[in-house]
């Protein structure tokens, strides 16, 4: 998805959709001048909120950072929530209630914090830390900021060690990218947070080597939000402060052929849009013999039957299992049932996951049983994949991620994260095994129920692109945007997208004349829409999306909300209410009434709103 807006100064061109030999871009990092140091005049008056364990070097970490600012609230784990004193607090990090607690203590204690620093994620050789803490820690820490509607600015840093590969030499943990997730999220879904995350890797205790960290991490996280380049992803090695950045490259038209006459192939999600298209591109290329997963009821008789005899048709063979690829047990049935019938596995594509559906929800909404969900498939598949190919003499392993791991995504916390964990999985497993692993951070592709004439990855494009970014010696990971990445970072990541001009709530007429009666929460929406869309009268049952919202606009849109009704709303709500008089219907009604959207207005199916935006933000 990409904003509606074009950042300052970018040309139109940026927009359009390109060649596919040029969608290609890698990681990488470039070095950067750190923040000007904090003049630290005064005393601060708003304090900084540290989430630490007692663990050394976080406890010097965090001493360093006291000299430098005083005023310092500590959050520690623990089993239950707990006000130690006025400074400190212990709280259960899986309950997200305690969070709800802590800002409410510190709302009504007058020390509502300006900074957040999380720490948790500094462990060291600890590998007894609970996975996916710092992932929960933060979606709880911003739903609990967000229930107060607080018109502070709030900017939360999190520190990791072990994240992320600069040297080569660092003990790469997959688990600790998931973390990215809302860091990228969390700025869009509430415009008054910002994020970013800080990668360290720890020198000997005491050595020169960690006092100088302390300092750069101290000037670093006490530096005015707007010194100097405040990335949204940072890593320190040494005495250099790194940022992250995506550079294009071409894969040309010719290059090693990965694939073999006849391999024997498996694709988990084979079942999905796109795992069949990747099977019929092996079928008609290669005439595969095709093991295809996947963890839902098999595709109805005749239908399966169509598509197994186009399969055939172009020179495959196929058999088809149904296998969770989470579960070790039914994996591993799938790939012995398939090499009795084909023979030994030449490669893997693992296209299991879930890209729509009930999973995909805004921070407000979402709980674990979503995330789960989206980590059951790319996160704890992946493992249990990664396990049962030990051994096997494969000439890739091939993981379609998804471009929201770079650009997040309205909702997209938890599916943004589980790509995460793919592409830092796929660079970890380059260094472990012979197998080269690839993951592919992919565009939205077009498929047959939701058709954009012009728009998102064809069927054609899409097994092209596979077909170039397979025959390269690309690194493990491997960025798909048909248009300018560069524009799309600005817009979604550095939120450098177009302001509009300020509301003004004053006006004789912003209804059409079939309005009878509206009440102030109406106008009040009515008023920003004039601004949004540029249409002068507006009728309460019109449509935000035929009007032409665009993602961009729900993200200021929600701001607006917030600023002038001290109101806002989850990001499914815009599907849900569609409409100003839905919509101020929803945020009238007390908190405990049930909100229901009224008769003559019509919710909006999800998929179709969604491709109805990126049709246009895409122009």
């Amino acid at each position: 998805m990409e904003g509606k807006g074009i950042s300052p100064g970018a040309s139109a061109d940026k927009n359009e959709k390109k060649a596919v030999g040029r969608w290609f871009y890698i990681p990488s990092w470039k070095l950067s001048l750190a923040p000007l140091p904090d003049p630290g005049t005064g005393t601060p008056q708003r304090p900084m909120l540290v989430f630490m364990h007692d663990d050394e070097p976080v406890t010097r970490f965090v001493n360093g950072l006291a000299h430098k600012h005083p005023y310092i609230v500590k959050v520690k784990t623990g089993n239950a929530f707990n006000r130690v004193n006025e400074f400190e607090y212990t709280l259960d990090p899986d309950e997200p209630r305690d969070y709800d607690r802590l800002i409410a203590l510190l709302a009504a204690n007058k020390q509502t914090p300006f900074k957040i620093i999380h720490f948790w994620g500094v462990t060291g050789e600890n590998r007894d830390r609970k996975k996916l803490m710092e992932f929960y820690s933060l979606v709880y820490l911003t739903r609990a900021l967000g229930k107060h509607h607080f018109s502070e600015s709030f900017h939360i840093s999190v520190v990791t060690d072990n994240m992320q590969e600069i040297t080569g030499e660092e003990a790469l943990d997959p688990w600790k990218a998931v973390v990215l997730g809302p860091i990228k999220v969390v700025p869009q879904e509430y415009l008054n947070i910002s994020c970013r995350s800080i990668d360290i890797r720890l020198p000997e205790p005491g050595s020169p080597g960690e006092e100088k960290l302390i300092t750069l991490l101290t000037t670093e996280l006490t530096a005015e939000p707007g010194e100097g380049d405040m990335a949204p992803v940072i890593a320190y090695r040494g005495s250099h402060r790194w940022v992250q950045c995506f550079e294009p490259v071409q894969a040309g038209t010719s290059g090693r052929q990965r694939l073999r006459e006849r391999g024997v192939y498996l694709i988990t999600g084979g079942l999905g849009h796109i795992g069949m298209m990747l099977a019929k591109y092996l079928a008609r290329t290669v005439k595969a013999r095709l093991i295809l997963t996947g963890r839902s009821s098999l595709v109805p008789g005749e239908e399966w039957e169509r598509k197994k005899q186009e399969i055939e048709a172009l020179g495959g063979e196929v058999l088809v299992l149904r296998a969770d690829a989470a579960d070790r047990e039914q994996m591993q049935q799938a790939i012995n049932r398939g090499e009795e019938q084909f023979g030994p596995l030449n490669g893997v594509i693992h296209a299991a996951g879930v890209i729509a559906g009930p999973s995909i929800k805004g921070i407000r909404e979402i709980d674990k049983i979503d995330c789960q969900e989206q980590f059951r498939a790319k996160v704890e598949g992946l493992e249990v994949l990664n396990s049962l190919l030990q051994g096997k003499d494969l000439d890739f392993c091939f993981l379609m991620s998804s471009l929201a791991a770079v650009l997040g995504g309205l909702g997209f916390t938890a599916y943004s994260a589980a790509n995460l964990f793919m592409d830092a999985f796929a660079q970890k497993a380059n260094r472990e095994n012979r197998i080269p692993w690839i993951s592919v951070n992919w565009d939205a592709w077009q498929s047959e129920t939701t058709p954009l004439p012009g728009e998102g990855i064809t069927p054609e494009e899409g097994v092209e692109a596979f077909r170039q970014i397979l025959s390269h010696p690309f690194a493990a990971r491997v960025v798909v945007s048909t248009r300018d990445l560069s524009a799309r970072i600005d817009q979604w990541i550095k939120r450098k997208y177009l302001h509009r001009p300020e509301d003004t709530l004053e006006s004789s007429e912003v209804f059409d004349k079939s309005t009878v009666s509206f009440n102030q929460t109406e106008r009040s929406i009515a008023l920003i829409c004039r601004n949004f869309f540029g249409i002068e009268t507006i009728g309460v049952h019109d449509n935000f999306f035929d009007m032409g919202a665009s993602s961009l606009d729900i993200i200021q849109f929600n701001s607006k909300l917030r600023e002038i009704l001290k109101k806002d709303i989850a990001v499914e709500q815009w599907f849900e209410y569609p409409t100003i008089a839905s919509l101020a219907g929803y945020l009238d009604s007390p908190p405990a009434a049930p909100r229901t959207v009224r008769p003559t207005d019509r919710s909006v199916n999800r998929a179709e709103a969604t491709f109805r935006i990126m049709r246009r933000e895409k122009k």
